[in-house]
């Protein structure tokens, strides 16, 4: 049978500064968010890995995270993210947190870091990289993901990549590479 999907699409605000929301409006995002925050246990005071908890971006990927997990149908979260969240350690417990509610992700390196200095033919206009999150959830389904689907074009020139995302789906699908998930790194 088929059901409906649950959409939700954004390029929530970002910087590497942690602006920290405050008063009871933020309250109930303030608990969503020690889903990607470490262990309680493992917690402790000015800890790096917590840093980024406040972000705005992240907050706007845990809500629609928790959008899509209340939804009784197929699911989509399709995000612009910092390029820094595919692989900095401030992000790991975020990644952790998709990869055990999702069932499969495709990741869109966009932009690089020019902060970094790597040069790039930027598509946004900043100097932090950016990449495409699409996570997928299927109603129903409680396994946890086990591999994503990667492709970079941070390397092409700003009109290639606008060519490249704006080509039919089921032609980029195949030049993803797939990459296996280790769970045991978390």
């Amino acid at each position: 049978s088929s059901r409906p999907i649950t959409l939700i699409i954004g390029n929530p605000p970002s910087s590497d500064s942690s602006k920290m929301n405050v008063g009871a409006d933020f309250s109930k995002i303030h608990a969503l968010m020690n889903d990607f925050r470490p262990p309680i246990e493992n917690r402790h005071g000015r800890q790096n890995t917590q840093k980024q908890v406040n972000n705005p971006h992240l907050q706007f990927l845990r809500w629609g995270c928790e959008m899509l997990e209340n939804s009784n149908n197929h699911s989509v979260l399709a995000y612009i993210v910092p390029a820094t969240f595919l692989e900095a350690e401030a992000y790991r417990h975020a990644r952790k947190y998709i990869t055990e509610h999702f069932s499969a992700a495709w990741v869109v390196a966009v932009d690089a870091d020019a902060r970094a200095g790597i040069r790039s033919d930027s598509l946004f206009n900043t100097r932090q990289g950016r990449a495409i999150l699409i996570a997928t959830r299927r109603y129903g389904e409680a396994s946890p993901m086990r591999e994503f689907h990667f492709f970079d074009i941070s390397g092409f020139a700003k009109a290639e990549k606008e060519e490249w995302l704006e080509q039919r789906a089921d032609t980029s699908l195949s030049l993803f590479t797939h990459h296996v998930i280790d769970i045991s790194n978390y």
